[in-house]
């Protein structure tokens, strides 16, 4: 049982077709009744409006990170992501997207880096309800062979995210539901996997 807890907090700026956010960005998790990790660092992002309906991201993540249960993890996160979206009509979209993730810790077989694609689509229907539907490919490749194993990690996984929300009695508050599948195929079975998770979120602007 693993819990999570994410926070981005910091000031967005708008320009005509331009808007930046540079929020700072938490994490923190347990597993089952235990503390487990940290991670805290910065997750600009830049969004271009190229068009009354393509609109152009480009984000990053910096992260130092702490691992109480598992600390020959601790290190550092950085990652860069790139997509492009474009507005079927104001209440429906379909996105493409690219990123790319490196982890570096203090042992050399947990460095590793992922590459991933995704597409996804997001529609209001009736009732305001509002869904998004994003499936993922990725690759995840490890520098160094572990001791106990032949060969380095190399994983193939495929996630797909399902998330609906609404407003709550037009509060500005939104609840969510979100399910993901994670299908996670490795040259080294002990890490082969099948993952479900629910996720419930309430959350609002400012």
């Amino acid at each position: 049982n693993v819990e999570q807890t994410s926070l981005l907090l910091g000031p967005q700026y708008r320009e005509g077709r331009v808007q930046v956010g540079v929020p700072f960005a938490f994490n923190y998790s347990r597993l089952g009744s235990e503390d487990y990790g940290w991670a805290v660092g910065g997750a600009p992002e830049v969004r271009y409006a190229a068009g009354d309906r393509v609109l152009l991201i480009a984000s990053g993540l910096g992260q130092a990170t702490e691992y109480w249960q598992r600390p020959e993890r601790d290190g550092s996160i950085w990652s860069v992501h790139a997509a492009v979206r474009y507005s079927l009509s104001e209440k429906v979209y379909i996105e493409a997207g690219y990123r790319h993730t490196r982890e570096d810790t203090r042992g050399g077989f947990l460095d590793n880096d992922l590459d991933a694609v995704h597409i996804a689509l997001y529609a209001e229907i009736p009732w305001e309800i509002a869904i998004f539907v994003r499936p993922t490919i990725a690759q995840n490749g490890y520098d160094e062979r572990e001791a106990a194993f032949p060969r380095s990690r190399d994983d193939d996984r495929v996630t797909l995210d399902v998330n609906v929300s609404r407003e709550i009695f037009h509060t500005g508050f939104f609840m969510s539901v979100g399910y993901t599948h994670t299908d996670n195929d490795s040259n080294l079975p002990l890490f082969e996997f099948e993952r479900d998770q629910v996720v419930v979120q309430i959350s609002k602007d400012f």
